[in-house]
């Protein structure tokens, strides 16, 4: 979001996923902290916008599907942060087959770093999220707990932006 708006987008649109947990009562949702980082970045700035958010479920043929909806919409924002990778690149093939040019009509980024994302047309601006570090880490937090340790700890593991061609440059 930050490097969107740096690159002087004010209309921002956001695709994304319905999150859930399986509790004893059954299924319980709740809003997806790309979702809450979206809304909060722009509510600060006075520019969200609710008929700009587009949620659905998760993977690259929801990410199409959802894309596909904007656009039938019309009044398509001037760049889209999408939560994942995957749902980024199907927003890319809806947005290619209604010949929409990226990134010149619209931009794109989106968050995983997967490394297909950097051969799709164009190239994917997303953040790259070091999950095998994520999982190496908790697996080390839980075996010093299990042999010890009886204290909290909070860990952050980095993540880093990937620039490509997918989100322009509007200054």
């Amino acid at each position: 979001m930050e490097h969107l708006l740096k690159l002087g987008y004010t209309e921002i649109g956001y695709i994304g996923g319905t999150s859930y947990i399986r509790t004893a009562d059954g299924i319980e949702f709740y809003k997806d902290e790309r979702q809450k980082t979206y809304e909060i970045m722009l509510e600060e700035r006075g520019l969200f916008k609710e008929e700009s958010m587009f949620v659905g479920s998760w993977g690259a043929e929801e990410g199409y599907r959802l894309m596909k909806g904007a656009i039938g919409k019309g009044n398509l924002p001037r760049a889209f942060f999408v939560a994942s990778d995957l749902m980024a690149i199907g927003a890319l093939r809806a947005l290619h087959e209604s010949d929409i040019k990226i990134p010149e009509r619209v931009g794109i980024t989106s968050i995983d770093g997967i490394d297909v994302s950097k051969y799709v047309n164009p190239p994917l601006t997303t953040v790259k999220v070091y999950t095998e570090e994520m999982g190496c880490t908790a697996v080390k937090l839980m075996i010093d707990r299990l042999t010890g340790r009886d204290y909290s700890m909070h860990v952050n593991v980095v993540t880093e932006l990937m620039i490509r061609e997918s989100c322009g440059n509007l200054i």
